[in-house]
C-alpha cells in the first residue's frame, strides 16, 4: 500500500520535477493514537506528532506521514487526512492510504491550499479569468492560481461517474460557477477528490515548486537526485554464495526505468558520478513502465546501468542526467548458459559451428584451454538477459 501510494506521489509530480524518494516504513503501538482528531480542545493529532518526535517515530530528513486506524473531527464524524502546510508532516487515515486523499495532503504539505479556499468570504474569488474584467481577482484572491477556477467545496455536487459538476454554485457576485470535470479531478479540492481525484494544475506545480525553493521548514526533507539511483530495498551481490531474497535491490515505482545494459569492471554499483563506463543503448535489459504495479519486478540486473526517464532534464545542462547512471557489471556471479561458435575458415563469416554451453561448460575455467586451435565467439548469457561476448583466436598453446 505504501509503495502503491509513492507511485501516485510521483506520477503525480514528475512532470513538475518534483520527485518522491521512499524511504521505507515502520509500524509503531501506540493505543493513545489509534484514533487521532482535531475537534475543538481536543487535536490529538498535535499531540500525535510532539508523542512520535519524543519517542523517535519522526525522522528529521524526510516528510513523515502517520497512518492511524481512524481519524475523527466530531463523536459521529471521520475525516481522512489532515497536514501541516510545509511542515514535512501529515497523517492519513489507513483505509485512504492509496486514493487521491493521499495527494491532497501531499499537496498541502507542500504549500497548496484547497481551490475552494474563501468562496464563502465577501472578498471571494470570482469566475472571471479575464485579466481586463474589473472583477478579475484570481490572482489575489482564493487559492491564488489563476488555472483553478472558483468554486465551493462542491460537496455532494459532483457525478461519480462522468465526474460532471452537478451543482448551481455562484461565487460573492452571483455569478454562476464555470466548472469542467477536468477541474473537479483537482487534488485540492474535494467535490470529486476521493473517486475523481487524479491531477494538479501547473499553477500549482509551480506554486509547490516556489514553496520547496523558498521554504527553509522543508530544506531538511530534501534529497538529491543520485538517492534516485539507489534501492530502497536488497543488497547488490558482491561474491559468494548467491541468495535472491537477500542479492536483489529493489527500486520504487512511479518511474519509467531502463536497465540497460553496460560492461566494466564494478562488482558493486559505480559512483553516481561515474559514467566513465560504455553502455549498449540498443539492450536493455529490463524496462519498466511508470505505471507497474508487481513491484518485484522493479529490480537492477547484473551488468546493467540505470536510466531514469523522468529524471534526464534536471537542473541547467539538459543532458546532465541523459546517461545510465550506477553501472552494476559483476562477474563474480556466473553466467546462466553459453554459446561457443568456431568459424570453420578462420575467418568471420557465416561456416561456423554452434557449440551450445550449459552453465557448468561455459562456466569452465578450462573451456578456452580446451578448445582447438582455430577462431572463435564465445558468448556467456546471464540469467537478466545480459551477454558478454568475446572473440578470441586460439593457437597450438
Amino acid at each position: 500500500m505504501v509503495l502503491d501510494a509513492v507511485a501516485r506521489m510521483n506520477i503525480a509530480l514528475n512532470d513538475a520535477k518534483i520527485f518522491v524518494k521512499y524511504r521505507g516504513f515502520e509500524r509503531f503501538a501506540s493505543n493513545q493514537f489509534d484514533t487521532i482528531s482535531y475537534s475543538s480542545g481536543t487535536n490529538t493529532y498535535s499531540q500525535m506528532k510532539t508523542w512520535a518526535a519524543s519517542n523517535g517515530y519522526k525522522h528529521p530528513n524526510a516528510i513523515n506521514v502517520y497512518m492511524p486506524k481512524w481519524a475523527q473531527n466530531s463523536p459521529n464524524g471521520g475525516f481522512s487526512g489532515i497536514a501541516t502546510p510545509l511542515g514535512a508532516v501529515f497523517a492519513i487515515r489507513f483505509e485512504a492510504v492509496t486514493t487521491p486523499v493521499m495527494l491532497h495532503e501531499l499537496g498541502h504539505v507542500l504549500g497548496l491550499p484547497h481551490t475552494f479556499v474563501g468562496y464563502n468570504s465577501s472578498n471571494c474569488e470570482h469566475v472571471t479569468r479575464d485579466p481586463n474584467d474589473p472583477n478579475y481577482n484570481a490572482d489575489t484572491a482564493g487559492d491564488r492560481i489563476i488555472d483553478t477556477p472558483a468554486q465551493d467545496t462542491m460537496w455532494n455536487d459532483v457525478e461519480p461517474n462522468s465526474c460532471e459538476y452537478t451543482g448551481n454554485g455562484s461565487d460573492c457576485e452571483n455569478v454562476l460557477y464555470v466548472i469542467t470535470p477536468e477541474d473537479t479531478k483537482n487534488f485540492m479540492g474535494y467535490g470529486g477528490l476521493r473517486l475523481c481525484g487524479d491531477r494538479f494544475t501547473v499553477g500549482q506545480k509551480i506554486r509547490m515548486r516556489e514553496r520547496l525553493l523558498t521554504s527553509s521548514t522543508m530544506a531538511n526533507a530534501e534529497t538529491d537526485i543520485a538517492s534516485l539511483f539507489e534501492p530502497y530495498k536488497g543488497e547488490y551481490y558482491l561474491a559468494g554464495p548467491y541468495n535472491p531474497t537477500i542479492h536483489t535491490p529493489l527500486f520504487q515505482p512511479g518511474f519509467n526505468y531502463r536497465f540497460t545494459e553496460c560492461s566494466g569492471n564494478y562488482p558493486q554499483p559505480a559512483e553516481f558520478y561515474d559514467i566513465s563506463y560504455p553502455v549498449n543503448w540498443n539492450n536493455v535489459l529490463l524496462g519498466i513502465n511508470q505505471d507497474e504495479t508487481n513491484y518485484g519486478n522493479i529490480k537492477h540486473p547484473n551488468h546493467s546501468a540505470i536510466y531514469i526517464e523522468e529524471v534526464d532534464e534536471v537542473g541547467n545542462d539538459s543532458d546532465y542526467y541523459d546517461y545510465p547512471r550506477k553501472c552494476y557489471d559483476n562477474n563474480n556471479k556466473a553466467a546462466g548458459s553459453g554459446i561457443v561458435t568456431k568459424f570453420n575458415d578462420g575467418v568471420l563469416n557465416a561456416n561456423v559451428t554452434v557449440m551450445p554451453q550449459d552453465s557448468t561448460a561455459i562456466n569452465n575455467p578450462q573451456l578456452i584451454q580446451n578448445l582447438q586451435p582455430g577462431l572463435y565467439k564465445i558468448d556467456k548469457v546471464y540469467d537478466n538477459g545480459a551477454i558478454d561476448q568475446t572473440i578470441i583466436l586460439k593457437d597450438n598453446n
